[in-house]
C-alpha cells in the first residue's frame, strides 16, 4: 500500500506543476488517511476470525481419536473405571485393534510416541486408563516392555505369544 502512495505521489509531481502537485498530493493524503484506518480495522478483524477458524479446524489425528471413542460407542463400550490390579488389563486383540486403527500415525514410533499423542488424549476426558476406556479384563500375563521399541514390533511379539 505504502509503495502504491508512493507511486502516486510521484505521478503527481510529475504531471502537475510543483505547487499543483503539492496541492493535489495533500488532498490525496487527506483522503487516503482514512482509507488506511478503515483498511487497518478490516485486516485486524479478518486475522481474528481466520485464527479462530483454524483453531477450531481439528487435526488428522484428533479426527481419528474422535471416531476411535465412536467406534467404542457403537460397540457399547463405556469407560468403566475400576481399581488397579489383576482386573485391570487389556486383551492383545484390544492393542492390536489399536494399532491397527492408529497404524499411520503410530508407523514405527515408540510407546512414548503413543502415550503423550494416542493414549493421553483419549483417555484425558474420561480420566481413565487405556484398559478402563476400551473394557478392563481379567490379567492373564504381564508383559514388561521396554517403551523405545517400536510399538508395532510389540504387538507383533504379543501376537506369536498369544499363538504360541
Amino acid at each position: 500500500l505504502m509503495s502504491f502512495v508512493v507511486l502516486v505521489g510521484l505521478v503527481l509531481l510529475t504531471w502537475f506543476t510543483h505547487d499543483e502537485a503539492q496541492i493535489k498530493l495533500e488532498i490525496f493524503i487527506e483522503a487516503l488517511v482514512p482509507l488506511l484506518g478503515v483498511a487497518s480495522v478490516i485486516a485486524a478483524v479478518s486475522a481474528v476470525i481466520i485464527r479462530r477458524r483454524a483453531a477450531r479446524r481439528h487435526t488428522p489425528l484428533e479426527l481419528r481419536h474422535t471416531l476411535f471413542l465412536k467406534e467404542l460407542r457403537n460397540k457399547s463400550i463405556v469407560p468403566k473405571p475400576c481399581d488397579r490390579g489383576p482386573m485391570r488389563a487389556v486383551t492383545v486383540e484390544q492393542i492390536t485393534e489399536l494399532l491397527r486403527f492408529f497404524q499411520d500415525f503410530i508407523q514405527l514410533r515408540t510407546a512414548y510416541y503413543l502415550n503423550e499423542n494416542i493414549i493421553r488424549p483419549l483417555t484425558r476426558h474420561e480420566k481413565v486408563s487405556f484398559a478402563e476406556l476400551v473394557g478392563p479384563s481379567v490379567l492373564v500375563f504381564f508383559v514388561s516392555h521396554f517403551w523405545g521399541t517400536p510399538f508395532q514390533h510389540f504387538v507383533e511379539a504379543l501376537r506369536r505369544h498369544a499363538m504360541s
